[in-house]
């Protein structure tokens, strides 16, 4: 994941919960703090899925997946 991705999912959680500044990082609410910690867990976990799909890994593949949902 590269520095402008992590911005980007950082300006997305803000706007997302009412901030009309998506350049104010200050994170201040267990919300925004929580969304942002989602984006960038799904965004690794896609790439572990990819990479995994690449090494023709389906049991790595379904326990990758299985770990993303909720109990």
């Amino acid at each position: 994941m590269t520095r402008d991705e992590i911005i980007a999912m950082a300006q997305e959680a803000i706007i997302l919960h009412g901030n009309d500044n998506p350049f104010d990082f200050r994170l201040t609410t267990v919300e925004q703090l929580e969304t942002f910690a989602a984006m960038v867990a799904g965004a690794e976990r896609a790439e572990c899925i990819k990479i995994a799909e690449e090494w023709d890994a389906p049991i790595v593949v379904f326990e990758i997946r299985k770990r993303g949902t909720a109990p």
